[in-house]
């Protein structure tokens, strides 16, 4: 068997979905709220959102509905009940609960837009009903209601029994995401293009612009939460010239502003204690200087800036969180899947539910025979495997893609990320399901399989990105004649040769075998070589030379672009367009 020399592709993640999700949990922490759409094994039950919640006495239905029609649809524009249930939240007492629910309407082109949708329900010692989104304080007094028709937005005071409309500011909605967005008293934060607003004290006041680029430090503001006291509010704010989030803090009481945690890599999703006296955060940082981003893991610090620790190191990382009102308890799904209680005094961390292996949708059409695709999802397996010889097994880390009738070459398999290679004998001219099987012991039905329709097929030619510095991504190509990796330390010249790879780029013109490396020589060309454009410091250059459009030799799958830099190019970059997706290179000034 001969050994196999893979070019492991530095990836960008692909935008993800969530599964469990939206999670919220007690003063304590000992019991977690959550929505999801899979249906209890055996259950019968359709796909829909549902809310359940997991603790020492194991897992419950918390809230179900039946999909049902609504008898008093308008004509030929059927309505449903508000059954599929999401953004639950919860008081620290647990006393107090809310959660939303969407409706599905129909009027013969579409989803209607005349509808109200959501609606969210508010528990208390009675149900309540209300249209919009609903955010809740800590201590169960304040609920914030962003309504989207009829009133609009308005704050009730459980407490004193009162309402108060919300002005209509530049932008007052808050997404249901984890953490606060409204304090014990009353007080709510929101971000918009604009800046960094809260609402207090009867009015909505700006508190951070952001500033103008380029001189500005950050372009945008995301994620903000607030304190139980209203004293803090921590958000992430991508770095002007890179995009990498990073966390700020605001102090309230003194008005201030400043950077709380950078570090090489992404930090963001920030939470806090209800005290505010501690934060919990995902970072992909290392926080080394000569460390390269990693996975996203999960760190805690107090907001003196002390007690700075990470708390896990799961492969594949962390993909979300929730934290306890009294800043001693974490949970979080980790990217294998298993969702996870983390006591941070003691140190102790509990599996309180199994992996449900997920199968996400992605952006780019459908397989390419021939070309390795990546098959982003979670729960997959808990560890990282790659294969080692050729040919290619078709399972490995006891997981295995299934395309139509026949079963994909596996290269490697990851918690959150499947790399197989489409086999050379894949239909183009029909309806194919691709399949995912994976171990699945939890107590939730796993989606795994997705269709695509003959016009996806053949289709989803894109170029590999990689992330090399602190300055930006730029794609995945190498130096001609040194080999060597083109980044912003080692540019691209004008009149230099280089490689850009890719996957999906077309037929080529020898049939290959499935799982096995492109030969070295003599190289496989594309049947029909793409045309490249390319443009620099803003003028377009003439047609590119492409030396050679082919298989990667010695790899599986991948596809390379011998181009070469027009001599008149200038820097900063130079970006080609080649036919299936755009290329951006790091050029010489």
């Amino acid at each position: 068997m001969k050994h196999l020399n893979l070019l492991l592709a530095l990836l960008l993640p692909l935008p993800i979905s969530a599964q469990i999700s939206q999670m919220t949990t007690t003063f304590e922490g000992d019991i977690l709220y959550f929505s999801i759409e899979n249906p209890l094994k055996e259950s019968g039950e359709p796909w829909q959102g549902r809310i359940f919640k997991v603790g020492p006495a194991g897992l419950e239905l918390v809230e179900s509905r039946d999909r049902v029609a609504d008898p008093n649809s308008p004509p030929g524009a059927p309505v449903t009940n508000y059954f599929h249930l999401s953004g639950p939240e919860v008081s620290d007492s647990g006393n107090v609960f809310v959660f939303a629910a969407r409706r599905e309407c129909y009027d013969g082109f579409g989803p209607c837009a005349d509808q109200p949708n959501p609606q969210s329900t508010i528990r208390t010692a009675q149900r309540r009903a209300v249209p919009g989104v609903v955010r809740l304080s800590a201590n169960g007094r304040f609920a914030a209601v962003f309504g989207f028709s009829g009133r609009g937005s308005y704050l009730i005071d459980f407490f004193s029994g009162t309402e108060s409309d919300l002005p209509p500011p530049p932008s007052l909605y808050v997404d249901p995401r984890p953490g606060r967005a409204v304090s014990g008293d009353g007080a709510i934060v929101h971000s918009g293009r604009s800046g960094l607003w809260i609402f207090q004290d009867g009015r909505n006041q700006q508190l951070v612009r952001i500033p103008a680029s380029p001189q500005g430090a950050f372009t945008t503001i995301e994620e903000p939460v607030i304190d139980g006291p209203a004293r803090r509010i921590l958000y992430t704010a991508r770095a002007a010239g890179n995009g990498l989030r990073r966390l700020r803090m605001y102090d309230l009481q003194n008005r201030k502003d400043e950077e709380f945690i950078g570090g090489l890599g992404e930090t963001y999703m920030p939470l806090l204690s209800t005290g505010g006296s501690r934060a919990l955060f995902l970072s992909t940082a290392q926080f080394v200087d000569i460390e390269p981003p990693g996975s996203p893991q999960l760190f805690t610090v107090n907001t003196d800036g002390t007690g700075f620790r990470r708390l896990t190191n799961e492969p594949g990382g962390v993909l979300r969180a929730a934290f306890s009102g009294n800043g001693q308890a974490a949970w979080y799904v980790a990217a294998s899947g298993r969702l996870m209680r983390l006591d941070l005094e003691s140190g102790e961390s509990v599996e309180r539910l199994s992996p449900i292996p997920t199968l996400y949708g992605w952006g780019f059409p459908g397989p390419v025979p021939g070309s390795m695709m990546r098959i982003p999802g979670e729960g997959f397996t808990d560890e990282v495997c790659i294969a080692g010889e050729s040919p290619v097994p078709e399972e490995l880390c006891g997981v295995r893609v299934r395309m139509g009738d026949r079963y994909a070459p596996v290269l490697w398999a990851t918690p959150t990320e499947i790399m197989a290679q489409a086999p050379w004998e894949t239909p183009v001219d029909q309806t194919l399901t691709l399949s995912v099987e994976a171990g699945n012991v939890s107590p939730f039905e796993a989606n795994l399989d997705r269709a695509f329709e003959p016009w996806h097929m053949g289709r989803g030619g894109y170029f590999v990105a990689g992330w090399f510095g602190q300055d930006r991504p730029y794609h995945l190509a190498r130096h001609a004649d040194s080999g060597r990796w083109v980044t912003p330390e080692e540019p691209t010249a004008p009149g230099g040769l280089v490689h850009v790879y890719g996957y999906g780029l077309g037929e080529v013109v020898v049939p290959q075998q499935t799982g096995v490396p492109a030969p070295v020589n003599p190289l496989v060309p594309l049947r029909e070589p793409p045309r490249c454009v390319g443009t620099s410091s803003g003028i377009r250059q003439e047609q590119l030379e492409v030396l050679f459009a082919g298989l990667e030799p010695d790899q599986i799958g991948m596809y390379r672009l011998t181009v070469r830099v027009p001599a008149s190019a200038m820097g900063p970059e130079l970006q080609m367009a080649c036919g299936v997706g755009p290329v951006a290179l790091p050029l010489r000034q």
